[in-house]
């Protein structure tokens, strides 16, 4: 395993399904951000195509597992960097999603998120109904969304984190707002 430089901090950017968040991380990225984008979303897209997909909606626990291995490898490259990284979403809203959906979490899901040493605050970006976009991969209703970013926000604290609430501004403000907390 990598010794991450005492630059080097992980820092989550996460929220509901059909929030805006990989535009956010975009301007992040123009901004000379270190991001990293969604495994969740990298892994729909891989998988959507096959005949025999491994989707949230029709196997959540398999899709957890493809994700667990992805999202380990994606925490290792950041490691590297000698810079604060952000990654859009991580292990724990993984295991968000299957606690919400009522499955069991295995211990490793747990153990791993545990070893990819985050950093706190985790920025979470709640649904908004102006933009938002219902999601095709888990379909839920910007009702469903809400509920769900309150269980993901649980989660976080749970897990120890200091939750930043990224608030409903232009983006160029939301990314200062980001900036200003990541160097806190």
């Amino acid at each position: 395993m990598n010794t991450p430089s005492p630059h080097n901090r992980q820092l989550i950017l996460s929220g509901s399904p059909g929030s805006p968040i990989r535009e956010l991380l975009f301007a992040l990225q123009q901004e000379s951000h270190a991001c990293f984008p969604s495994v969740i979303q990298q892994v729909i897209a891989e998988q959507s195509p096959l005949p025999h997909a491994i989707l949230p909606q029709t196997d959540l626990r398999r899709f957890a597992h493809l994700c667990l291995g992805q999202i380990w490898k994606t925490v290792e490259r950041a490691r590297a960097l000698d810079k604060v990284v952000f990654h859009e979403g991580s292990l724990q809203d993984v295991i968000a999603y299957m606690q919400f959906a009522g499955l069991p979490v295995e211990p490793i899901f747990k153990q791993t998120f545990e070893t990819c040493a985050y950093a706190s605050p985790v920025f979470l970006l709640p649904p908004q109904r102006d933009n938002f976009k219902e999601s095709a991969a888990f379909g839920y209703s910007f009702e469903e969304a809400k509920r769900f970013f309150t269980h993901l926000a649980q989660r976080y604290e749970q897990a120890g984190f200091r939750i930043v609430f990224i608030p409903s501004l232009p983006i160029e403000l939301q990314v200062r707002h980001i900036a200003q907390e990541a160097l806190r």
